[in-house]
């Protein structure tokens, strides 16, 4: 189950993820550590969004049940940088009902135009029968990955204002 709210500032997001308390898997370790948090080490939640609803790229701001935090850009052929690092921030409780995750995402490390549209995509990661599972999955023999997003409409964001000082 996911919610989305936003303000000027932010996009808000809470996650529950239901499964019983004794099928999730933790693991603590440090932020960006995707191999030892996530791949196939953790129950975990991603958000991918196309800030810019142009297709080309997403950013992904991954959690595990543990609340270690793993960001990174993501470009429609599936090419991964992770060197992209932001401060956003996270909560994390395991319950008897399964994970809740709340996210707190800012506008201003988001690059978008003023476009009323942004793509999304939701991933999830079930560790105790590693299953990994997307709100958009696409069938192999298509091409693109950002570019098949789904949608959130008609957003009204603030201009960006971005002052950049370079020595």
């Amino acid at each position: 189950e996911v919610k989305l709210l936003y303000s000027n500032e932010a996009i808000y997001v809470s996650v529950h993820l239901f499964d019983d308390l004794e099928n999730i898997k933790t693991k603590n370790t440090f932020y960006d550590d995707w191999y030892n948090g996530f791949d196939n080490n953790a129950d975990y939640f991603v958000i991918e969004i196309d800030s810019r609803h142009n297709h080309q790229y997403s950013y992904g701001f991954a959690v595990n049940s543990s609340g270690v935090q793993a960001d990174y850009i993501l470009n429609n052929y599936g090419v991964i940088d992770d060197a992209w690092n932001e401060y956003w921030e996270t909560a994390v409780r395991v319950h008897d009902e399964g994970i809740f995750i709340e996210y707190k995402i800012p506008l201003s490390i988001l690059n978008y135009d003023s476009n009323s549209d942004m793509g999304i995509n939701f991933i999830r990661y079930i560790y105790s029968n590693k299953e990994l599972n997307y709100w958009v999955l696409l069938p192999p023999q298509f091409d693109g990955l950002v570019s098949h997003y789904g949608h959130i409409k008609g957003l009204d964001i603030p201009m960006k204002k971005n002052i950049i000082v370079r020595p």
